[in-house]
């Protein structure tokens, strides 16, 4: 990205002895994407209760049933986008801590929501073809073998294997794609060249 070529050996030194920072920051955005989902689903059943109080219908075919669906989904993919590239501070500001990376990567997106969500959902159509073959056409197949039979363990196997695979030509392109949006919010927002070989 900086024009500085970097072997895999030399960007293993830096990565490799942070491991546990990279786990503990996926943790915590994990954490609290699911403390997020708890409150948001906790907030909407209420209202969702209140507002179908005299309703004869079933709640789950109200419209406000899925007009309530659909906020906590866009409000978790909005929160999602603030903390998507909290691992790639962390790579390349090595003094940073785990807490400190998910908070760099909110403030670099905090004026970039949609224009991240748009590289992301698009990365996500590039990838729609590989995860088709890797995980649901197997998946398909394996529903239609009778559970239990020698059959369906060796087709199971063979899916596990496939689904690996898939996860190992898809996560270095998601991992190239948030290298590159970090790049260009952090040149957008500080006006840096970054030097990513000095780092």
């Amino acid at each position: 990205m900086a024009n500085q070529p970097e072997s895999v050996s030399d960007a293993g030194k830096k990565v490799y002895p942070r491991m546990w920072t990279f786990f503990l920051a996926g943790l915590e955005v994990g954490l609290r994407l699911f403390g997020l989902y708890f409150l948001f689903s906790f907030a909407g059943g209420i209202v969702a209760g209140v507002l179908s109080i005299g309703s004869r219908s079933p709640l789950n075919q109200s419209p406000i049933f899925f007009v309530i669906i659909i906020v906590v989904i866009v409000g978790l993919v909005w929160y999602y986008t603030r903390w998507s590239i909290s691992e790639v501070p962390l790579a390349v500001e090595t003094e940073l801590s785990s807490s400190q990376g998910v908070q760099r990567s909110w403030d670099l997106t905090a004026a970039a929501v949609g224009r991240v969500q748009l590289i992301v959902f698009v990365a996500f159509l590039v990838t729609i073809p590989i995860q088709a073959v890797t995980n649901y056409l197997p998946s398909y197949f394996l529903r239609l073998i009778p559970v239990n039979s020698f059959a369906f363990w060796m087709v199971y196997i063979v899916n596990l294997l496939i689904s690996l695979l898939g996860g190992v030509i898809v996560l270095p392109f998601w991992q190239s794609i948030k290298a590159v949006m970090y790049y260009d919010l952090r040149s957008r927002r500080e006006g840096i060249d970054l030097q990513l070989r000095d780092r």
